[in-house]
């Protein structure tokens, strides 16, 4: 009997991110960021679907919501909407007067999200915003005054801190926000200033990015999608094993890290054999949704003679980038491992069994001192990110 590994990926990626960069994708459904917002929370008419929802906000010497009132929800009529010919970004363009309005684009979008966070689906799972900036802040409090945001302002002036502290304790249907922030340094005569604002538009130093010019953009936007999918998906992991009896007393382990050696894996669940339960169950990077120790009854064996073992709230699996194989013990307590292979096992499968409501709010730099060609470089890194995130939240990556 041939070894059979298969994978089932249902669901989708549920976290709303917001990313500074210059670039804010919008993850909550239905609040129209371009205009002035009330601060009453607006009757939600209809339950929104989970799933992901991405707002698109530009800002040079003002900051521009380029999505529609109803933040867009990220299916294959949302994908054309954002990325296709004349679609959402290619509403991103340069702006052509003084000024670079980086805390009032955040503000922006942290004021008009709170006030609408009754448009949001029932249930969020996650908040990030992604930024894409030079670093370079001009004249935001000036905007603020022109454009009022409800009435918050700092109350000492201090904006960049305001901003850093609002990222840092605002919730969004209960969920702390967690903000990366892309910077491009134009050049080393503000290189103080530019540490301070870009660590100012992240929630934590790790989501800190610097990069030399917008051409590097897209490969951050890539890691940045790879740790989103990280966000709290749950899965039912099943194990089959051919012939139980030939392996009792040893331990079945499985993989997620592509390690070349079982024993070496930093991302594993494992059990040991005893009749037709896997017991004393362990695991590592992920957590299998039971407890350490614990034991999994076996179902009944089927056409293909494999003993099923499930885990059915399984976390931390990530579908597009682990690397998942199945070992067994090699003798009884030895802690080395040879994978199962050919007529041993029937090998194992993996269904991602929810589906996870994540808002994408991107912040897209536009500022005067930007050429058109990177202009261009930064729009096509947005569409490709928003095109990434698609296929990770339909399962297509």
């Amino acid at each position: 009997m041939k070894k059979q590994t298969k994978f089932a990926f249902w669901g989708s990626l549920g976290s709303a991110v917001v990313v500074t960069a210059g670039l804010l994708v919008g993850g909550c459904a239905g609040f129209d960021l371009g205009t002035a917002v009330s601060t009453t929370q607006k009757v939600v008419s209809a339950v929104k679907p989970n799933g992901v929802y991405v707002g698109v906000l530009s800002y040079g010497s003002n900051a521009t919501v380029l999505t529609p009132t109803d933040t867009v929800f990220l299916n294959d009529e949302g994908l054309q909407g954002l990325t296709g010919p004349d679609g959402y970004l290619d509403k991103y363009s340069r702006d052509g007067r003084p000024g670079t309005v980086l805390y009032y684009a955040a503000h922006k979008v942290l004021h008009d999200l709170k006030a609408t966070e009754g448009w949001l689906p029932a249930k969020v799972d996650s908040v990030n915003f992604i930024t894409f900036t030079d670093g370079f802040e001009q004249a935001s409090l000036e905007r603020l005054s022109a454009s009022p945001l409800g009435g918050e302002s700092p109350n000492d002036g201090d904006y960049g801190t305001y901003i850093h502290n609002r990222i840092l304790n605002d919730t969004i249907k209960g969920q702390h926000i967690g903000a990366y922030a892309v910077g491009a340094k134009r050049n080393e005569t503000y290189a103080a200033d530019y540490d301070k604002n870009v660590s100012n538009l992240a929630s934590d130093a790790a989501y800190r990015i610097d990069i030399k010019d917008p051409s590097q953009l897209e490969a951050q936007f890539d890691k940045i999608i790879s740790g989103l999918n990280s966000v709290k998906v749950i899965s039912s992991l099943t194990l089959r094993v051919v012939g139980v009896s030939s392996y009792n007393g040893r331990k079945i382990r499985v993989t997620f890290d592509g390690s070349a050696n079982g024993a070496d894996s930093q991302k594993f669940v494992e059990g040991t054999l005893s009749g037709t339960n896997l017991t004393t169950i362990d695991f590592s990077g992920v957590n299998a949704g039971v407890a350490k120790g614990s034991s999994v009854t076996g179902g009944k064996p089927g056409q293909d003679l494999a003993t099923p073992f499930t885990f059915d709230s399984f976390l931390g699996y990530e579908p597009n980038s682990d690397v998942v194989k199945m070992w067994v013990e090699s003798a009884p307590n030895s802690g080395q491992y040879t994978t199962l292979a050919g007529d041993d096992a029937a090998g194992f499968e993996i269904k991602v069994t929810s589906t996870k409501t994540a808002i994408v709010y991107l912040l897209l730099d536009a500022n005067s001192q930007y050429t058109e060609d990177q202009i261009a470089t930064i729009r096509q890194a947005a569409k490709d990110f928003v095109t990434r995130l698609y296929n990770v939240s339909q399962d297509k990556a």
